[in-house]
């Protein structure tokens, strides 16, 4: 009697035992593969900061384009990232034989650097030699690097300065032709009439602060028109849809 106990208590404990004895395997493989070149564990202390998870490797995927994935990853998550660093990831991208559209934020990223480089390039030299035309045209091409506006700021306050010193001209009338077209684009809300104007506006180089916010203005403002279009256009469609259903 106590033997056949005896056998209905250990085969009641046997898959215990085996579940005790695969917890335990999987905790040892877990440690092992934590652990570092003196035996000692690795694996975080309650209230440490965990480690970044390694990304899992690809099928098929090399050393060397696993590496350039992640330096091409590290460039892409800053959008002020140094150029050199930019063009290496690029380089290294490129070597390990990565797709066209793995490289291609990397590469919208060194034309964006590019050119704020370029432009603040052109504003330092536009600075030194207090010329209008330079100062208006690095002004341009600081708008089409979208660089801050505490960066041009310099270069505004001497346009206005050196404007107020000028006699005029025929670039002075263009640039006034250009600021009155914005102010009329403005309050049509027009399309093509804001299109126009902006373009003209760009064309001129406005420098003057109260010009500049006129013509963000009427970006802006474009800019709302034609979500406003789209949503109109969105609506129609789906109406169309219903009753086609």
């Amino acid at each position: 009697m106590g033997d056949t106990a005896s056998c209905v208590c250990n085969s009641d404990r046997t898959p215990q035992h085996k579940d005790d004895a695969a917890a335990g395997m999987d905790r040892f493989m877990v440690d092992t593969g934590s652990k570092s070149p003196r035996g000692k564990s690795n694996r975080h202390r309650t209230g440490s900061t965990p480690r970044p998870t390694p990304r899992t490797p690809r099928p098929g995927e090399t050393l060397a384009q696993r590496v350039a994935r992640l330096n091409l990853g590290k460039v892409c998550a800053d959008d002020d990232a140094d150029e050199d660093a930019i063009h290496r990831a690029l380089a290294d991208g490129k070597a390990a034989g990565l797709a066209a559209f793995e490289l291609a934020e990397a590469t919208e990223l060194a034309t964006r650097t590019s050119r704020r480089r370029m432009a603040r390039e052109a504003l330092a030299a536009a600075m030194a030699s207090r010329e209008e035309e330079a100062l208006r045209r690095a002004l341009f091409l600081a708008d089409e690097a979208a660089l801050d506006g505490r960066e041009v700021e310099g270069a505004l306050a001497l346009i206005e300065e050196l404007e107020g010193h000028a006699e005029g001209g025929v670039a002075a009338t263009g640039r006034a032709k250009a600021v009155v077209r914005l102010e009329l684009a403005i309050k049509s809300r027009g399309q093509q009439e804001l299109e126009e104007a902006i373009e003209e506006a760009e064309s001129t180089c406005l420098g003057m602060k109260s010009q500049r916010a006129l013509l963000a203005e009427a970006r802006v403002t474009l800019k709302m028109v034609n979500a406003r279009r789209q949503a109109a256009q969105d609506r129609r469609n789906r109406e169309l849809a219903t009753h086609e259903s």
